[in-house]
């Protein structure tokens, strides 16, 4: 039953307005890292392939879909093993899948995606290649299916979503304002009523951020980054301090762009490997996007 009402709603779909489809767009990265620390190690660093799109509605409005999987370039494979339930060593694992509507009001979009503090506050911070990254307190809704807003109201940016997961349906709410050449944002997370704010400054090649994050587990995360675009590339650093786990992390980075669509980067951070989120390690890497 399932796939006979798809297909009579493609059909529909095609009847309708076959002008207004537009292709989809087939994207993706292969990323691998060379963990100088653990014996030259080589793995993958998060290569992606996705398939994304947008068709014209009526009314001025625009439907959009995506569809991310990640992809291990590191994946071990045997005639006598499988990946199936495995996925530390599974080829693709799904991440991302959503569809949505936009128009002057914004964008309202169902389904997997990042959580709107993560967009808003927590991507203000730089994110290194290899390294894991800055503390992070909130999570929320985090890789669950969700119904998600987003508008922008002369500059002015709003977001709301609920977690669809049948659990505890965690909301956030989000804000983001630009005060001259900054850009301040916050959110608040309803699962334990965490919140968070940042700030971003651009200054010519120079972009520099900064995070607080404030969880009802009395963790206080404090993290700043600062990149600067020297043309063929990217050159950072990271602190980043979580109250809880009485740690300071530091890191360094750099890219250099071999290709429009290829790069070569070496990290270098101080922490602890075991977190989650840490600045631990020394990494060399390629990505190449396409």
């Amino acid at each position: 039953m399932k796939k006979t009402l798809i297909a009579t709603a493609i059909a529909g779909a095609m009847s309708f307005s076959v002008a207004a489809q537009a292709a989809p767009v087939v994207y993706g990265n292969i990323q691998v890292a060379v963990d100088l620390e653990n014996d030259l190690t080589a793995g993958d660093n998060g290569s992606t392939f996705g398939v994304k799109g947008e068709n014209a509605m009526e009314g001025g409005l625009t439907s959009f879909y995506k569809i991310e999987a990640d992809v291990n370039a590191a994946a071990a494979k045997s005639a006598d093993s499988s990946a199936t339930g495995d996925d530390a060593n599974a080829f693709m694992v799904g991440d991302q899948a959503y569809m949505g509507v936009k128009g002057d009001f914004g964008q309202v979009l169902v389904g997997s995606k990042d959580t709107l503090i993560n967009d808003f506050v927590q991507d203000v911070v730089y994110t290194p290649e290899a390294l894991k990254g800055a503390h992070t307190g909130v999570s929320g809704a985090s890789e669950v299916a969700q119904l998600q807003y987003t508008g922008d109201f002369d500059g002015v940016k709003v977001g709301a979503s609920v977690q669809l997961d049948g659990d505890e349906q965690a909301m956030q709410f989000v804000a983001a304002l630009p005060v001259g050449a900054m850009t301040v944002s916050a959110g608040f997370d309803s699962v334990e009523g965490d919140i968070a704010a940042a700030v971003s400054l651009p200054v010519d090649a120079l972009t520099v951020g900064a995070k607080l994050e404030m969880t009802e587990a009395d963790d206080m995360i404090i993290a700043a980054s600062a990149s600067m675009d020297y043309s063929n590339g990217n050159v950072y650093g990271i602190v980043s301090m979580s109250d809880a786990k009485d740690q300071t992390n530091v890191a360094f980075g750099a890219t250099y762009s071999v290709a429009s669509n290829m790069y070569v980067y070496g990290e270098f951070g101080s922490g602890d490997a075991d977190l989650k989120e840490n600045l631990a390690g020394t990494y060399v890497g390629a990505a190449l996007v396409f």
